[in-house]
């Protein structure tokens, strides 16, 4: 069998010299085989990376929609949340402002007595004390007043006045130094300020926006 051709490489590294390299067909076909594996298994590699990198970017981009689905989600739930506790603190407040109306105007002599007894017990030296009232409770009121000033260390003088401006269990008392009023609109109005108050303290934060 004849011998195999040889092949000769000149590389020229830099300097005046010549190095020579001798292959033979099998040597090169050998690092051709090795050169052409590697740059299969780097491109594998370079592959694999890059499919890697854009799975990940996938599920990031994934996982902030989701996270934004679900704010938006939350920020719905406190919304209707605060919607039905706004709505069921309104209609407590109704109920509540209508049963103590139809109390008044059935027992309108309680507040008023409540008032004068409150009255009479800071009230020693008081040389008059002066309760104004719906008119057309003055009499009444002038009779509970007396009753509670009989049980009270009280001795002044008691007027009771009619004044129209003044509604029912609504009253106005006063001494020398000082005086108690109970007025319903009054009342009326720092209720709605307290449950205007409540509602914004429990108010839902704003939903965010998505993006």
């Amino acid at each position: 069998m004849p011998e195999p051709a040889r092949f000769t490489f000149d590389l020229d590294l830099g300097s005046r010299d010549e190095v020579n390299i001798t292959l033979s067909v099998p040597e090169f076909e050998a690092q051709l085989a090795a050169a052409r594996a590697e740059g299969r298994a780097s491109g594998f590699a370079e592959g694999e990376q890059s499919a890697l990198v854009r799975a990940a970017e996938t599920l990031a981009g994934e996982a902030h929609t989701i996270a934004t689905h679900a704010g938006t989600l939350l920020g719905q739930i406190d919304a209707e949340r605060g919607a039905m506790t706004a709505d069921a603190v309104q209609l407590a407040s109704t109920i509540a402002r209508k049963l103590a109306h139809r109390l008044i105007a059935q027992f309108p002599l309680v507040e008023i007595g409540g008032l004068v007894e409150d009255a009479l017990a800071s009230l020693v030296n008081a040389p008059h004390l002066v309760i104004r009232c719906a008119p057309e409770f003055a009499d009444d009121v002038r009779d509970v007043a007396s009753a509670a000033i009989a049980t009270s260390s009280f001795t002044g003088r008691l007027v009771v006045l009619g004044d129209p401006a003044l509604g029912v269990g609504d009253a106005r008392i006063e001494w020398a130094d000082g005086g108690v009023t109970r007025d319903s609109a009054r009342l009326d109005a720092e209720l709605d300020t307290r449950l205007a108050e409540f509602l914004s303290a429990h108010s839902p934060a704003p939903t965010p926006k998505e993006a």
